[in-house]
């Protein structure tokens, strides 16, 4: 025992409390909900409300998986 302390804080690992199989399926169920989301704006002629959906849920799901 190097020192004793009457109280600490312990930081989780991660920012994401969940295990794996669970974080897969989310993820599973972003992507799909993207692909309609995506088609749908594309049948509407909002490219550019598409281009941004498409960049920012990426982008979350990278945050996701990392």
């Amino acid at each position: 025992v190097i020192q004793e302390l009457d109280r600490t804080v312990i930081f989780p690992a991660s920012h994401y409390v969940t295990s794996d199989e669970r974080l897969k399926q989310a993820i599973d169920g972003i992507e799909a909900e993207l692909a309609v989301r995506l088609a749908e704006l594309d049948k509407s002629s909002k490219l550019l409300e598409a281009q941004r959906l498409r960049m920012r849920t990426h982008h979350d799901l990278e945050m996701l998986r990392e």
